[in-house]
């Protein structure tokens, strides 16, 4: 299902889509996103890009990928001259975003093996099976 601009599981858009007003209305600019659902083809293809940069551990291994079950976005973190973690959208998303079911792995923040600032995942996998 299409969450405000991007792909996720059905279960996810609705969180998503609250999570967008409400940075909109903080920043107002949208919750520009880079990335959301990845098919298992995207995912082989971005794997083999970045294994031929050197660079194999920042993408997931195929079929393991939260982008692969629409439970995951990346965000451009650009504002107001900053980027990435230095950033006032990543601080504002690390304090609300999970209000809204979505969180930044802690293997994938500032100082882990592989830092994605851009990167979130939904967090509230218990509705589904509920």
């Amino acid at each position: 299902a299409t969450g405000a601009m991007g792909l996720f599981l059905v279960d996810v858009v609705d969180d998503f889509d609250r999570l967008a007003r409400a940075f909109q209305e903080k920043f107002n600019q949208k919750l520009n996103l880079n990335d959301s659902y990845r098919s298992f083809n995207d995912q082989i293809k971005i794997k083999d890009k970045k294994l031929k940069e050197g660079k194999g551990g920042e993408a997931a291994k195929p079929g393991t990928s939260n982008h692969g079950w629409g439970l995951a976005f990346d965000f451009s973190t650009h504002y107001n001259g900053k980027e990435g973690f230095e950033s006032e959208t990543f601080d504002w998303m690390m304090r609300n975003a999970p209000r809204f079911g979505f969180h930044s792995p802690p293997i994938l923040r500032d100082g882990a093996d592989t830092d994605e600032s851009w990167h979130f995942e939904w967090i509230n996998i218990n509705k589904i099976w509920s």
